[in-house]
């Protein structure tokens, strides 16, 4: 009765495990600011705009690392780089991983202000990343060379 018990508890807490794991791969990150959309990024979360993002002076671009997947709820909010000039690496987002935008509001969410001496303005789509983009909208980007809203 005691082996039987035993492979219970180890068998519950092998699903635990698993519960516990697969649910933080799943968690929907609020993120106030530059800084906790990067770290979220970083960790290949799903996040949620709840506000305005805009990127502080001297603040690099959010950058979607190798080998994460992340999928960005736009929320109706903008995502600002907030460059008036270009500069270099002036995106707003460069993907190396797996970036999926979506917007579950009925407003469209904007990804905006990346002004760049390079490629890809808005969103600049790396050597083996991958960007689906199933709602919101990518203005007010420039790019000296190609790609002012995405560049692939």
């Amino acid at each position: 009765m005691k082996h039987g018990r035993r492979i219970f508890t180890v068998l519950a807490l092998c699903v635990a495990a698993v519960w516990l794991l697969t649910g933080a791969a799943w968690a929907d990150d609020d993120v106030m600011t530059w800084e906790d959309l990067q770290a979220a990024f970083s960790a290949g979360d799903a996040v949620t705009l709840t506000n305005d993002v805009t990127a502080g002076a001297g603040s690099a671009a959010l950058t979607v690392p190798r080998g994460k997947s992340v999928t960005l709820d736009l929320g109706g909010f903008t995502l600002s780089r907030g460059l008036s000039s270009s500069q270099d690496n002036g995106s707003v987002i460069i993907v190396n991983g797996t970036l999926t935008v979506v917007d579950s509001s009925n407003h469209a969410g904007v990804i905006t202000g990346g002004s760049t001496n390079g490629v890809g303005g808005g969103v600049w789509v790396k050597k083996n990343g991958s960007f689906t983009m199933n709602a919101g909208t990518i203005s007010g980007n420039f790019a000296q060379s190609t790609g002012g809203g995405v560049y692939v």
